[in-house]
């Protein structure tokens, strides 16, 4: 949504009785058609709009989600209305108003925080994945290369993960292997070891 020559992060006015995840899932609802699977709140701040002195709370969320392509999938009340909608690449956040920015890069610090111990990482693939993509998603995050054999030998020693009987078609050479986060298997080994790291 353009703010003069800047953009700004989606809004929704949340009303007394709206708990603040709610409202924020509205924000993202009104513009896109995602299937956000995580919410994390990553800041809030008080203000007072003179000369009334209301005081107003804005909190800053962090959504979590795949979506296959480029495509915005925008909502049908999007559609009908002034407002623009696009994706931007972290490396745009010049283009992104002081406020939003700034929440922008609070979330993007925070999911570096969560990924080394937080199941957020898969909500950021799709249902299916390949090792070389979980992996390129965490290098991603955490801003390195990692060594191959041993992140293979860590996630398999985890056993949070269940291959798949499906493989990538279209593919002259040996397919890779597919696999699905299971929750139930993550939240067994983290009953067994609350300090487990992916990293």
């Amino acid at each position: 949504m353009p703010d003069f020559t800047a953009w700004t992060l989606p809004r929704h006015s949340f009303q007394s009785g709206m708990g603040l995840s709610d409202a924020a899932m509205l924000a993202v609802k009104q513009v896109v058609q995602l299937p956000v699977r995580q919410f994390y709140q990553i800041g809030a701040s008080a203000t007072s709009a003179a000369p009334t002195s209301i005081a107003m709370l804005e909190v800053g969320f962090l959504a979590a989600t795949w979506t296959a392509g480029d495509d915005l999938s925008m909502t049908d009340e999007a559609r009908t209305t002034d407002v623009d909608a696009v994706w931007l690449p972290i490396a745009a956040l010049s283009q992104l108003s002081v406020g939003s920015r700034s929440l922008v890069e609070k979330g993007l610090t925070e999911l570096r925080r969560l990924a080394r111990f937080d199941e957020v990482v898969f909500s950021l693939l799709p249902p299916e994945f390949s090792l070389s993509e979980l992996q390129h998603l965490f290098e991603s995050l955490i801003g390195r290369s990692i060594d191959v054999r041993n992140f293979r030998k860590k996630i398999d020693a985890m056993d949070i993960l269940v291959e798949s009987q499906n493989k990538p078609r279209g593919m002259a050479h040996r397919p890779p292997r597919l696999f699905e986060f299971s929750r139930n298997l993550y939240e067994k080994r983290l009953h067994e070891d609350p300090e487990m790291r992916f990293f």
